[in-house]
């Protein structure tokens, strides 16, 4: 499910890091 759904859980794992990272340097 690499090839044809990478999407989705890149975009959930991207979200995830961004999130964490906005976070972390508000913090």
């Amino acid at each position: 499910c690499e090839v044809e759904c990478p999407k989705g859980i890149s975009l959930e794992n991207i979200a995830r890091m961004n999130r964490e990272y906005l976070k972390a340097n508000i913090i």
